[in-house]
């Protein structure tokens, strides 16, 4: 069966009838486009929430890495006076012990000589 032209009307229906189906679909379909307007919003809204909470987590993020960036900055510096310090350490210990090595030697030819010596003439 040929579908009835636009504006044509269905067997048996009058114009009074037509109108009202046709006001009836319209409102119908007003109310969808509502109720999704309606639902695309409140998706709107929970998208700006979490944009939100994103924003203060990296936020939140950005200043605990400066206080990280601070804190390896200051362990850095600790670290080169510390390195520093144990560099200054062990060349005092190298000058210490290339004197004992200095003193040793001169007592163990003091010892050679004196060993070398004989007992009548001392």
């Amino acid at each position: 069966m040929p579908r009835p032209k636009k504006g044509t009307l269905a067997r048996g229906e009058s114009l009074g009838k037509a109108r009202e189906k046709r006001k009836l679909q319209r409102e119908h379909m007003e109310r969808r486009g509502l109720e999704e307007k309606e639902e695309l919003e409140k998706a709107v809204e929970r998208l700006a929430e979490e944009v939100d909470m994103w924003k203060w987590r990296h936020e939140g993020a950005e200043v605990i890495n400066e206080v990280l960036k601070d804190q390896v900055d200051e362990l850095s510096r600790d670290n080169r006076e510390l390195n520093g310090k144990i560099d200054r350490e062990r060349a005092a210990h190298r000058e210490t012990m290339l004197e004992l090595q200095r003193t040793r030697t001169k007592l163990e030819l003091k010892l050679r000589k004196s060993a070398q010596i004989p007992s009548s003439s001392r």
